[in-house]
């Protein structure tokens, strides 16, 4: 009997065993099979566009060939569990160019696609994603959950409609060591551009590899989402039509859309010593409740400036770490490049600041610098000279009306600067920064004397004679040479 009772038992819970498991497989998807392939590497060897097979088999293999595409792995990535990497082993015929029909899906779960790993890589990236005939799209969009982690290196990624790279969801992205260049288009509201950065995104780094190139977009160099608080450092942003970096946030708060003032610091000075460059100026100058002072500032060097008269960051000079208001920094003179400009990193928000104003080695605050002596200006189809500067203290002058009585010339109008500023300039182009009337000294001569003037912000009228000065006492527009 007692036999008889275990052996019951145990049918008992055999059967019990079996409904769980199969109410288990109903209801928990977890337990599908491509839960099993945790943790894949996909070796993309096709530069085609087909999509995959069987997403969520573990096998990266379009239908016509067998061979593994861009487009094929992430799939296979996104339906499978588990953190995955995609490689490349592309051959070396035609190139290394992958040109997607319409827009690869969206990275939604961990993943990390390493370009560096094709074959022939050796610091430089030689694997591209052409957008031309993508249509309105981006090059690569990561929209992960909590928790998840993705990183993309070593690509090329040129002439998507929308972004080259945009990064957001609520996991980390790593984005370094790629080139994003030739994306984007104009847009009034900014979203258009190289990178996209929403929150927990990290552009770049400091450390060898890290640093992207963000160049030649057709709208902003990166555009910094509502509300992210994203980390863009020591990369090369140049040369792009709109902003380096914009802020998405600011286009409903105060001023034009992307200009409000956030944590950007102010380099007042940039000053050639020997061998090297010493700047100077303010953490933040506008701090607040939403405008902390910057824990970290990194400076760069630059060739050209933004027409708004702030700047981009085209070779990275360094990062210094803040301890007050003010600073005063040393670096090597930069070989190529001769306007400086600075971002900021908080340490509250972990979010980089927009561009600094560009300040040009040897000159106080402006990007001011450019020397016009004994030139004739006239029959133009515009203005014969055009001066950009910061909009909260524009550089502008507005000449009245001149009058020669007795051997003195009298010149009367209006004018505006950065306050409390020495101005040094030729007598015929002098600067000044209230309305203002100038009368040169009698018989003295005009023609390369140089006046200095304590720039008073403050309206209203004045008249004072000029005061003559050596040209060897001017300061230098610069360090060695021109701004190559």
């Amino acid at each position: 009997m007692a036999r008889s009772i275990t052996v019951a038992v145990r049918l008992a819970l055999g059967s019990l065993a079996i409904g769980l498991a199969g109410l288990l497989a109903g209801y928990l998807p977890s337990l599908s099979p491509s839960s099993v392939f945790a943790d894949a590497t996909f070796t993309v060897n096709s530069t085609g566009d087909e999509a995959d097979t069987a997403p969520g088999d573990g096998v990266c293999a379009v239908a016509s060939s067998g061979l593994c595409t861009l487009r094929a792995a992430v799939e296979e990535a996104n339906a499978l569990a588990g953190s995955d990497t995609i490689q490349f082993n592309l051959p070396s015929e035609g190139g290394y160019v992958i040109s997607p029909s319409s827009a690869l899906p969206e990275i939604v779960g961990s993943l990390v696609i390493d370009g560096t790993t094709q074959a022939g890589y050796s610091g430089q990236p030689l694997v591209e994603l052409d957008g031309t005939s993508a249509g309105q799209a981006s090059g690569l969009s990561v929209n992960t959950s909590r928790g998840s982690t993705s990183t993309i290196s070593g690509l090329v990624i040129h002439d998507f409609a929308v972004f080259g790279l945009a990064g957001g969801g609520e996991g980390k992205t790593v984005i370094h060591g790629n080139v994003i260049a030739s994306n984007g288009g104009p847009d009034p509201h900014g979203r258009r551009g190289g990178i996209y950065l929403g929150d927990g995104v990290t552009i770049g780094g400091t450390s060898p590899g890290a640093a992207n190139v963000i160049a030649h977009n057709r709208g902003h160099g990166v555009v910094h989402g509502y509300f992210s608080g994203g980390t863009i450092s020591g990369n090369s942003i140049y040369d792009n039509a709109g902003q380096g970096i914009f802020f998405e946030s600011r286009c409903f708060a105060v001023g034009p859309c992307g200009t409000y003032p956030d944590h950007i610091p102010a380099i007042t000075s940039v000053e050639r010593v020997g061998d090297n460059i010493v700047v100077r100026g303010l953490n933040n100058p506008n701090p607040g409740r939403f405008s902390p002072s910057n824990a970290t500032l990194e400076f760069f060097a630059n060739r050209t400036i933004d027409p708004s008269g702030y700047g981009e960051g085209e070779i990275f000079l360094g990062a210094r770490e803040m301890y007050d208001i003010t600073f005063e920094e040393t670096f090597p003179a930069p070989a190529v490049g001769c306007i400086i400009t600075a971002t900021g990193l908080t340490a509250m928000l972990g979010d980089t600041s927009s561009f600094s104003r560009g300040v040009m080695i040897g000159r106080a605050s402006g990007v001011g610098g450019g020397l016009l002596i004994h030139n004739s200006i006239h029959s133009n189809g515009a203005e014969g000279l055009v001066m950009y500067s910061d909009p909260d203290y524009p550089t502008s002058s507005v000449v009245q009306s001149a009058s020669r009585s007795r051997g003195e010339l009298t010149i009367n109008g209006s004018a505006r600067s950065v306050p409390e500023a020495d101005l040094e300039t030729p007598y015929h182009q002098r600067e000044v920064s209230a309305s203002y009337r100038e009368r040169p000294r009698r018989h003295r001569r005009n023609d390369a004397a140089g006046i200095q003037r304590k720039a008073a912000h403050r309206a209203g009228r004045f008249s004072r004679r000029t005061r003559n000065r050596s040209p060897s006492t001017r300061r230098p527009l610069g360090g060695k040479g021109p701004c190559h």
